[in-house]
């Protein structure tokens, strides 16, 4: 897991500044009490239930496809600010628009259908009126571009029949090692590479782990998927302490440049809070980030705004 390591580094050298601080104090309590409340899902079942339902099962390959489709556009649903939503825009609706509108035993076809479930799809975005509708698309129809394969000399190439898409999907089901895996998506798949911390990369291998119990090893390596919701929690519980310039950005709504400094400090320090966090405990990256996400009406202060398709 070369690449995970790579990202803690890029972690580490972002965090060296004084725009955003872990309170190690703070951290430890909150390390007690997590252990001393964790999920209902973890105190039902320490150790994963395996799902009678199998990746390679036909409708199992259906669910990876789904869940690459919803992983492509699931990000950044507010504008301005996260109550301003226009016709109630986010994640939730996203997939009740993905169910509406997308058939992926019919995608698992071919390319020309795959391509006709992703139409159907992006309208239904459309027409719902979501935000940064350019990428979305861009990031829809990457799915569906037949992949390019290169002769020896890397000059010569030609198109396979399979999508990037199809590709995923056999893969996973064949049991693919996770870090080739995550070579492949981030170099084959528009958006998933761009963001320094690769976050819904990560994602998506923890969302099939929690519906498959696949890669158990290799998601406990992997660093928390940072948005706005958990450095927000961090914050709320003292973990993370900003300083009074960036606080009053975030108080009064202020969008954050993307990849800038303050943007990238908060990530950063978040992904290495979380880590350390996940050492004291004993969870995992995934666990860590449910703690934190399921708790986040606990406070009505703001998380900080930033226009990406990286959240």
């Amino acid at each position: 897991m070369k690449l995970v390591d790579n990202i803690m580094d890029i972690a580490l050298a972002v965090s060296c500044n004084d725009i955003v601080s872990i309170n190690y104090s703070a951290l430890r309590s909150v390390a007690a009490l997590m252990k001393d409340n964790p999920l209902e899902e973890k105190q039902v079942d320490e150790h994963k239930i395996k799902k009678a339902l199998t990746v390679d099962s036909r409708l199992g390959r259906e669910l990876v496809l789904k869940e690459l489709v919803s992983d492509a556009v699931n990000y950044c649903y507010w504008i301005f600010d996260s109550g301003v939503r226009p016709n109630g825009a986010g994640s939730t609706m996203m997939r009740q628009l993905l169910e509406q509108s997308f058939d992926a035993r019919l995608a698992m076809n071919s390319r020309l259908d795959l391509v006709a479930q992703l139409r159907k799809f992006h309208k239904r975005m459309m027409i719902s009126r979501f935000p940064l509708m350019d990428k979305r698309r861009e990031h829809l129809y990457a799915l569906a571009r037949p992949l390019m394969v290169y002769g020896a000399s890397n000059v010569s190439a030609h198109q396979t029949s399979n999508t990037v898409a199809h590709i995923v999907v056999r893969d996973i089901a064949l049991g693919i090692p996770m870090d080739q895996m995550l070579d492949f998506l981030i170099s084959e798949v528009d958006g998933y590479g761009d963001d320094p911390f690769l976050k819904r990369a990560f994602l998506f291998f923890i969302q099939l782990n929690r519906v498959f119990g696949i890669y158990e090893e290799e998601v406990q390596k992997l660093p928390v998927p940072v948005d706005y919701q958990v450095p927000k929690m961090l914050n709320h519980y003292q973990i993370l302490d900003y300083s009074e310039e960036l606080a009053a950005k975030i108080d009064q709504g202020v969008h954050l440049p993307e990849n800038g400094p303050e943007e990238m400090a908060i990530r950063a320090a978040t992904m290495i809070a979380c880590r350390d966090l996940g050492d004291i405990t004993g969870w995992s990256a995934a666990d860590v980030d449910g703690w934190f996400f399921t708790r986040r009406n606990e406070t009505g202060q703001n998380f900080h705004l930033t226009i990406t398709s990286n959240y």
